[in-house]
């Protein structure tokens, strides 16, 4: 509930354009790792053996991901939206 409650204020910064935001989008691009590797297993009450496999598969696409993001968020282009303007 706190990571819903997190992007849900993330959104609302940004579609402000605070400076807030960026810092906001830089935390919830943190978060793909633990929600799609981890939070599935749990969820669907796997065996370990399927819950291992599960994250042997989605913890590289995570990881892509996750670097995809930030690597995008470090552009210049995306600093100058959050400016407050």
């Amino acid at each position: 509930m706190v990571e819903l409650a997190l992007v849900l204020f993330g959104i609302t910064v940004a579609l402000q354009r605070k400076s807030i935001a960026y810092r906001f989008a830089i935390g919830i691009a943190l978060l793909p790792l633990p929600i799609l590797a981890g939070l599935p297993p749990v969820l669907l009450d796997m065996p370990a053996q399927a819950a291992n496999g599960w994250f042997l598969l989605m913890a590289p696409i995570s990881l892509l991901l996750t670097i995809g993001l930030l690597i995008g968020l470090r552009r210049p282009a995306a600093r100058a939206y959050f400016s407050e303007a």
